[in-house]
C-alpha cells in the first residue's frame, strides 16, 4: 500500500526507509523495499530483535540518553530536511521520531495514539512511564503549529497529547493503590478504571482497555530489565 501511494505524487523509487519500531506494521515490507534497493535505518536494539533475513535494517544507531531529542540522522533530499530522532525506550525499546523541518511536520509512531487506549508493548522494552517521558520530549521538540502524526489516529498538534499524558498519570496511581492493597489482576480490571475516559476514546474496545489496565498492573510492581531489547514478562491467566 504504501508503494502505491507513494506513485500518486512520484515515480521515483523509495531510496530510504526508517523502522520506527519492530511491530510488523512498521517492518513488515522491509524485505520488499530492500529488494528495490531502499537502505533500511532503525534503533540497534530493533535490530537485534528482527530475524535474520531480507530486510533486516543496514544503518543503525542508538539512543543517547544524555542528549534526547538529538537526531541520529539528518538527510537532505527534494528540499527537505528530515532527522531520525532515536527515542528513549516508550512504546518498545527501539523507537524512533522523525521529523520534517521544513514542513514542520513530526511523526511520532505509537506512544501516543487516539485510537484505542495506550499500548506499551513491555516485552519488548516499552513502558508506560517511557510513554509520557516521550511526550514529554515532545513538548520540548513541537511548537504550538507543529503537526504530529501518530501511528494509530489522526493528526494532532502537541496541545492535544496533554489529556492523553493525564490519563496515563492518572490510571497508573489508581492502579498502584489498588495493587498496594493487595487486589488482584482480575478485580482491577473489573474495577472499570477507564469508564470516565470511554466516550471520549476513539476505538475503544474491552480488549484495548485490558491490556492497558494489565500493563499499569505490572508496570507499578516494577518492570525486570530489558536484554537486547526484550524483557521477560508475567504470563497472566
Amino acid at each position: 500500500m504504501v508503494r502505491k501511494r507513494s506513485t500518486e505524487f512520484t515515480n521515483a523509487p523509495i531510496k530510504v526507509v526508517v523502522n520506527t519500531h519492530v511491530h510488523g506494521d512498521h517492518t513488515g515490507a522491509n524485505g520488499f523495499f530492500a529488494g528495490q534497493g531502499a537502505v533500511i535505518f532503525a534503533q540497534e536494539n530493533l535490530r537485534k530483535e528482527m530475524a535474520p533475513g531480507a530486510g533486516v535494517p543496514v544503518v543503525t544507531y542508538n539512543y543517547d540518553a544524555a542528549a534526547p531529542g538529538r537526531a541520529a540522522v539528518t538527510l537532505n533530499m527534494n528540499g527537505e530536511t528530515v532527522d531520525f530522532i532515536p527515542m528513549m525506550p516508550s512504546h518498545t525499546a527501539g523507537d524512533t521520531i522523525v521529523r520534517f523541518r521544513k514542513a514542520n511536520v513530526i511523526y511520532i509512531e505509537d506512544f501516543y495514539r487516539n485510537f484505542g487506549y495506550p499500548f506499551a508493548d513491555q516485552g519488548n522494552g516499552g513502558s508506560l512511564q517511557g510513554m509520557l517521558d516521550a511526550v514529554d520530549l515532545i513538548e520540548t521538540l513541537a511548537d504550538a503549529k507543529t503537526t504530529l502524526v501518530p501511528g494509530h489516529g489522526t493528526l494532532v498538534h502537541k496541545q492535544d497529547l496533554l489529556p492523553y499524558r493525564a490519563m496515563v498519570v492518572d490510571i497508573l496511581a489508581r492502579v498502584k493503590t489498588l495493587r498496594g492493597q493487595g487486589t488482584s489482576l482480575k478485580d482491577v480490571l473489573a474495577a472499570d478504571l477507564t469508564a470516565s475516559y470511554d466516550k471520549t476514546t476513539l476505538g475503544d474496545t474491552q480488549q484495548s482497555k485490558d491490556r492497558f489496565i494489565t500493563e499499569a498492573y505490572d508496570e507499578v510492581a516494577g518492570l525486570p530489565p530489558v536484554v537486547d531489547g526484550k524483557r521477560s514478562m508475567p504470563v497472566h491467566p
